[in-house]
């Protein structure tokens, strides 16, 4: 089938009597139902207030100071609703994706209004800080090829190649390694059915830096939640040319496969070569091969659709707040599909899809048919019953008046909470009118109660994720602050050093950093070392040469995964999965196990040839923890108290506190007045009580005292 670039997307409209300019702030053309595939909008149901309603809505999420479609969408809707419902007053605070879920479970937002699909991580958040998850309500299938408005992904080959389409199972076993939809792995085009020339070829997969959003909706959708890529996969990010223009990575990614006949690459129709050509794409195998259009997005059969989401908060049991409900059933009517097509590149929804969606909202609704139109009716609703405000998972009522004088606030997590008690109990001795509040949330929801306002301290035993310091930026438009105030100890869950084990029986003494990444990594970079697969390559001889070392290790998507990650294998997220184990501790509705280092050394122990990566806390007899260095030429250094503290051991973990400092590094005078008091010698006193945490090393206190932005 002909596809559309959006070169030709205005033309197309105009032909079509739209008329359409390109929106100033995007230069992607609004479109008009006029066109064929938009006509259905014309026959939804328009809003008819189930009740009246009353409040304040406050709205969180995609938007940006540059480009402000989502704004001026907000403002045709919030302007359209108010003459239905006057007694509704919104806050748009619409600062990014980023920022969006954080504000709804930290209680700063009704409504989350995505540019994709929720993050694993948002959504683990969620549900720590609520107890259960959010609800999603579908807004949009996104775009097919419009830049900024969530376009399709699609699946494209050389042209030379003669596969007709491929499943999600297909493409799972060519992008994954763990076979989750049942094929195992599929790395020869022989695998596919291809004869001739191609039976024996390798597949070289093509695709977005395995990391970022983009490529997340790809794990989630095809990779049924896997982290495990193909490590041969090869990564592309956006390029700055030296004319200060850019270099699309979807572009690229293209025109790497233009010169590769056996290459596969996930992209989109705008960046199309004459030398590649798209996939049809199945469900399921054996199923229907869908090819994307604007009607397969809009009825959510093609298999690669993304979605623009709002996500609200609805307890087990209960119903969306009226004012919300009332709100999302208008924009999901005819006005407001009319407006969200008009005013963006967004495609709208297919009737039946709205439908469901309606559903959520706790009403119900039959479909029927007139003239060419479907319409969806949702009958009157019943007044929703008061929220359960005693859930035990639910954080305290959003603060909409300053901080309180004299009041800190701290949120972290359950594990840092005694240091926070020891601080708070020797510093309420020096300045007796010093007050705290302490939220123990994890430190997912301490970054959004940062960035919402809710807390002036966000004490993490980790450093803040990407996310979390774009969703700061995106709303206080400079970075928080942050300053090392202690050090991770030797307790489960107190951000304890990690340490590398071998079992008692291999006589190897020690390990540079660069041999653990050269062990566990499969990232290809130019001068790196030999990939590290057998003892002997190690210089254990006798009957350690030759024999396989296999890999033990934290969950790489865990906080302890991350800082492994970071600190030894630069942040890849290419490993050695063939030979690597990951053990994963609780989840987040499942009370804290701190297992995962315990289980690794576990398994260690049953086997005289692997090396596990674990925290120091973990013990076990049958293994023993080896000496590490950052360098071959040394110092190797053991995971002592000592050697821990003064971060001479390398693989130490700092405790953080973020904070607000203005952007110009003035910090709240009474927050400032803590962080201070904290790096002196009675705050690090506070510290050694704990026994679970490890204070600052003298010359580390002075050093961590600077604040400075990560």
């Amino acid at each position: 089938m002909p596809r559309l670039h959006t070169a030709l997307f205005g033309a197309l409209l105009a032909a079509a009597g739209a008329g359409a300019q390109p929106h100033p702030s995007t230069g992607a053309a609004p479109q008009d139902v006029s066109h064929p595939a938009l006509q259905f909008v014309r026959d939804l149901p328009a809003y008819t207030p189930a009740e009246q309603v009353e409040g304040v809505v406050r709205l969180w999420g995609h938007g940006s100071h540059r480009r402000n479609f989502m704004g001026n969408l907000i403002r045709r809707w919030t302007a359209e609703f108010a003459r239905h419902q006057p007694g509704v007053v919104f806050e748009n605070r619409m600062y990014g994706t980023a920022s969006a879920i954080g504000a709804l479970y930290s209680g700063a937002g009704e409504i989350a209004l995505l540019g994709e699909e929720i993050s694993p991580a948002a959504a683990t958040a969620f549900m720590r800080a609520k107890g259960y998850a959010p609800t999603e309500i579908q807004i949009s299938p996104g775009s097919v090829d419009v830049n900024f408005f969530d376009y399709a992904h699609m699946i494209f080959v050389h042209r030379d190649n003669p596969i007709a389409g491929l499943s999600l199972a297909q493409l799972e076993a060519i992008f994954g390694v763990e076979g989750r939809r049942g094929l195992g792995r599929i790395r020869t085009w022989g695998q596919l059915g291809l004869g001739g020339e191609w039976a024996d070829q390798p597949i070289q997969p093509y695709g977005w830096k395995v990391d970022e959003d983009f490529a997340l909706f790809f794990r989630e959708r095809v990779l049924e939640h896997s982290h495990r890529w193909n490590p041969a996969i090869r990564e592309h990010v956006h390029i700055l040319r030296p004319d200060g223009t850019q270099y699309d990575h979807g572009q690229q990614i293209l025109d790497a496969l233009a010169r590769d006949r056996f290459g596969i690459a996930i992209s989109n129709v705008r960046y199309a070569v004459p030398e590649v050509r798209a996939l049809p794409l199945a469900w399921r195998g054996g199923g229907p091969l869908v090819e994307d259009s604007r009607a397969t997005l809009i009825d959510l059969s093609y298999p690669l659709v993304r979605i623009i989401p709002a996500y609200i908060d609805i307890p087990p049991g209960g119903q969306a707040a009226p004012a919300v409900r009332e709100f999302l059933r208008y924009a999901l009517s005819r006005e407001g599909q009319q407006a969200l097509i008009e005013e963006t590149g967004y495609l709208p929804l297919g009737p039946e899809i709205i439908g469901r969606q309606l559903e959520k909202l706790g009403g119900t609704w039959q479909v029927e048919r007139r003239g060419a139109g479907t319409l969806a009716h949702l009958p009157p609703l019943p007044p929703a019953p008061a929220r359960d405000s005693d859930h035990s998972h639910s954080l305290p009522p959003v603060r909409t008046e300053a901080a309180k004088p004299g009041v800190i606030r701290v949120w972290c997590s359950p594990a840092l909470a005694p240091l926070v008690e020891s601080w708070q109990r020797a510093y309420v001795r020096a300045v007796p009118t010093a007050r705290f509040e302490v939220i123990r949330a994890g430190s997912d929801v301490a970054m959004a109660g940062l960035y919402t306002g809710r807390t002036d301290i966000a004490l993490l035993g980790r450093e803040a994720t990407a996310p979390e310091l774009k969703a700061f930026e995106w709303v206080h438009r400079f970075k928080p602050a942050r300053v090392e105030v202690a050090t991770g100890g030797a307790a489960p869950g107190a951000s304890p050093a990690l340490a590398v084990f071998v079992h008692r029986d291999n006589p190897l003494a020690q390990l540079t950093l660069a041999e653990l990444e050269a062990a566990f990594g499969a990232e290809e970079k130019t001068g790196a070392r030999e990939r590290i697969k057998t003892w002997d390559q190690l210089g254990l001889g006798g009957e350690w040469a030759g024999q396989p070392v296999r890999l033990y290790g934290p969950h790489m998507e865990s906080g302890t995964g991350r800082f492994f990650r970071e600190a030894v294998l630069g942040g890849s997220r290419k490993l050695d999965w063939d030979r690597l184990v990951e053990f994963a501790d609780s989840g987040p509705l499942q009370p804290p196990t701190h297992d995962a280092g315990a289980q690794a050394l576990g398994a260690l122990s049953r086997d005289r040839f692997g090396l596990a990566v674990a925290g120091v806390e973990a013990t076990h007899p049958g293994v023993r923890a080896l000496a590490l260095a950052t360098r071959p030429s040394g110092p190797f250094v053991s995971s002592v108290p000592e050697a821990v503290a003064s971060r001479a051991y390398p693989l130490g973990r700092p405790i953080y506190a973020y904070h607000h400092d203005d952007g110009k590094g003035v910090p709240d005078p009474i927050v400032a007045d803590f962080l201070r008091w904290i790096l002196d010698e009675a705050g690090q006193r506070a510290v050694a009580t704990t026994r679970d945490f490890l204070p600052l090393a003298s010359g580390k206190m002075t050093a961590a005292g600077r604040t400075t932005n990560p």
